[in-house]
């Protein structure tokens, strides 16, 4: 196999048998770690599937610590795993390798829909020299390499730093670990229902937790202006890298057309690169894969079914229900034929149709947690809360990891103002599938709504950290720390707010009243100006521009402006009782 391998994969393994420092042991390898006595800089653990019986051993404290006693000071250790373990599994991993190197890493490269990660582990702590790292990376048999993967730079690179020790640890603390006496990764009777489920709860876990990596680069060069521009572009790719894994996350719930809008905003911050180029390749590719698959047999209900979601995934519903229809004349009565046609009609507005077809579903399969899910989501639409809460409770006890009716739930008690018991329901959500910025900002809504102004902070900037950096998130953040007297933090918010959404008046309204708090007159000033213009039918727009005007000793423009206020707002008490109290001066 060796000699087979050097004669017609040199183009891959470049010629490595005849390499002067090679030598090969057809051995097992968890043994020649263990009794070998020489010691290496790098150990590299290429085991398979953590729970397999085939290298599930490879994955014990006592293997890791015999790799780690085969290294030079200073060495490192990596294994390769995939995340589409069960997310205990997952965990477990984690939690053995990291007892044995406390400052671990996990590796990932965001250039497709991956599945498998690295990580690399050490005794000691340890940084990333950017100049070292940048001249290796320019070698140009290297160069060529990581090219072929799409990763053409040190910030590529750099952007598959997914996890530091500190998130490990997060993500693995209540967990076991693993080891050759109590082997519980290769005896694992979790169930994986799907692989792809299991991983993306597991790139959830990892999205949440992806740190800020400057702190751990060294080495940048003397000049201040090549720094300044590597801080820039490491901050404009770790947002592209952030936008990346949240496409990845919606490409996993099926929303094609989701996925790559968010992927494409993440290319479009770093146009230089071809990170994201393979997620589109794959995305046309697999689109005529179906098309193909389908169109060779129109029998086939899995092809069709296929078709149809990718098609729905892409938000074409009117393609997706004239595949549904074709096959329905065929599988009338098939559950997941009447399913999608549920999606098709309710994404069309056609809510008697989609109960239609949801009867007709649930009728066939009454456990179809799915369709099921879907009905709870129109009797909520109705406002029969009682009868939904009931519903997605039995969804639960089917699928207890039905992350999405937790979110339901959550949403009924937060419509009834039960915003403790919503909290609860969102956060058992959370602790199924971390990587939901939106339910993070609603634990954060119900936080303000009982006026728990440091837990709301603390929600939304979570947040803000996964990614759900929009105007209203910042908004409300600015309006929570306004309520707690942070007058300047609150600034900072509605500022950001504004880079966003530039035409909203009440953000401009907010900044001003925080500038004023922070008695900067002039810049409220501004802002009140800004907010009239946008929107000359809020009076107390008005009032709070002509009343800035009057602490800058702008007499006479404070009197226009509540003129002008009042010509079209002539039966607002404020702008009357503030005129004339000003008419006075």
């Amino acid at each position: 196999m060796l000699e087979l391998s050097h004669v017609h994969f040199q183009d891959l393994n470049e010629g490595v048998l005849k390499h002067p420092k090679f030598e090969y042991a057809i051995v097992d390898g968890k043994n020649i770690v263990k009794y070998a006595g020489k010691r290496y800089d790098v150990v590299m653990n290429d085991g398979n599937y953590a729970v397999a019986t085939s290298s599930a051993s490879l994955f014990t404290k006592d293997h890791f610590e015999n790799c780690r006693d085969r290294l030079q000071p200073g060495g490192i250790v990596s294994t390769w795993m995939t995340i589409d373990l069960d997310p205990v599994d997952f965990a477990i991993v984690l939690k053995t390798f990291q007892s044995v190197f406390p400052y671990c890493a996990l590796w990932m490269a965001p250039n497709c829909i991956n599945k498998q990660i690295v990580l690399l582990g050490s005794i000691e702590p340890w940084q990333i020299d950017f100049q070292k790292l940048s001249a290796r990376l320019a070698i140009p048999a290297v160069k060529k390499d990581f090219e072929a993967i799409n990763i053409g730079s040190v910030y590529d690179f750099l952007d598959c730093f997914m996890l530091d020790h500190r998130g490990i640890a997060d993500i693995s603390a209540a967990y076991p670990i693993n080891t050759d006496d109590r082997p519980i990764l290769e005896f694992s009777t979790r169930d994986i229902r799907s692989r792809d489920f299991c991983a993306f709860i597991n790139l959830g876990a990892i999205a949440a937790r992806r740190p800020w990596l400057s702190e751990m680069i060294t080495n940048l060069p003397d000049d201040a202006a090549q720094r300044q521009k590597i801080g820039s572009d490491l901050r404009r790719h770790h947002e592209a890298t952030r936008l990346l894994l949240a496409g990845m996350v919606e490409a996993y719930q099926g929303k094609t057309h989701a996925s790559l809008q968010t992927l494409m905003a993440g290319s479009k911050l770093i146009p230089e690169s071809n990170l994201a180029r393979e997620y589109f390749q794959r995305a046309d590719l697999l689109g005529n894969e179906l098309i193909a698959t389908a169109a060779l047999d129109r029998r086939n209900l899995e092809a069709q079914v296929n078709l149809a979601r990718h098609l729905i995934g892409l938000a074409r519903y009117e393609e997706a229900q004239k595949v549904l229809n074709a096959v329905e004349a065929m599988h009338a009565s098939h559950p997941l034929v009447q399913y999608e046609l549920a999606r098709c009609y309710l994404a069309q507005g056609r809510v008697d149709s989609a109960k239609t077809a949801i009867q007709k579903a649930t009728a066939a399969h009454p456990q179809f947690v799915d369709a099921l899910f879907l009905e709870g989501e129109l009797l909520s639409r109705e406002e029969a809360f009682d009868r939904a809460l009931i519903l997605y409770e039995k969804i639960l006890q089917i699928d207890p990891r039905m992350y999405e009716a937790h979110n339901a739930i959550g949403r009924i008690y937060r419509r009834q103002q039960q915003f403790a018991e919503a909290i609860a329901a969102f956060e058992k959500s959370l602790a199924i599938m971390e990587f939901q910025p939106a339910a993070v900002e609603a634990v954060g809504d119900c936080y303000r709504e009982m006026r728990d102004f440091k837990r709301a902070i603390s929600f939304y900037q979570k947040a803000l950290a996964m990614g759900g950096e929009n105007a209203n998130l910042f908004f409300k953040l600015g309006n929570v720390f306004y309520l707690s007297k942070e007058f300047a933090r609150a600034g900072v918010c509605y500022k950001n707010a504004l880079r966003t959404d530039s035409t909203n008046a009440e953000i401009y309204y907010n900044l001003g009243n925080a500038l004023m708090m922070q008695k900067k007159i002039q810049e409220a000033a501004a802002a009140y100006a800004q907010a009239v213009k946008i929107n000359d039918g809020e009076p107390d727009y008005f009032n709070n521009l002509a009343l800035s005007h009057r602490e800058l000793g702008n007499f006479a423009e404070a009197r226009k402006v509540f003129a002008r206020g009042l010509a079209l707002h002539p039966n607002s008490h404020i702008l009357i009782e503030n005129y004339r109290s000003i008419q006075k001066r």
